[in-house]
């Protein structure tokens, strides 16, 4: 398991940014596809259990790769900010469910990265669901 790895339904792979949850921040880079079905309830980014640990004060337990100490908890709010687009295909704007194939189809016009990699939530981040 990969600290910053995250999954999303429709960014290209490669694209990286961060996340911010109750004033923590947390580098991540999108490694993988999914979440898949709960991508269709809004679920649109799968964070690694180590940043979910992180961002939520709970730890992460190596011997069944989830996070103890967060009562149960599997979804968050958090605010995104993407630094860098990936190359690949995928839609290079707000996050879609995996069941339209964005993930699959090259965005040609895409919203460029904020100018600013330093931009905190307030100024442009877009709160999204997360998983663990």
């Amino acid at each position: 398991m990969q600290k910053g790895l995250a999954a999303s339904p429709s960014w290209p792979l490669m694209t990286e940014g961060y996340v911010v949850y109750k004033g923590k921040k947390a580098p991540f880079f999108v490694g993988d596809r999914g979440p898949g079905e709960p991508s269709n309830r809004g679920i649109m980014l799968d964070l690694d259990a180590k940043t979910f640990a992180e961002l939520t004060g709970g730890s992460f337990n190596s011997s069944t790769l989830g996070v103890d100490g967060v009562g149960g908890q599997g979804h968050i709010e958090v605010e995104y900010v993407i630094t860098k687009w990936g190359d690949g295909v995928g839609k290079k704007n707000h996050p879609v469910p995996f069941s339209t194939g964005a993930w699959s189809r090259r965005d040609r016009n895409p919203a460029p990265p904020p100018a600013d990699q330093e931009q905190d939530s307030q100024a442009g981040g877009i709160a999204v669901p997360a998983a663990r």
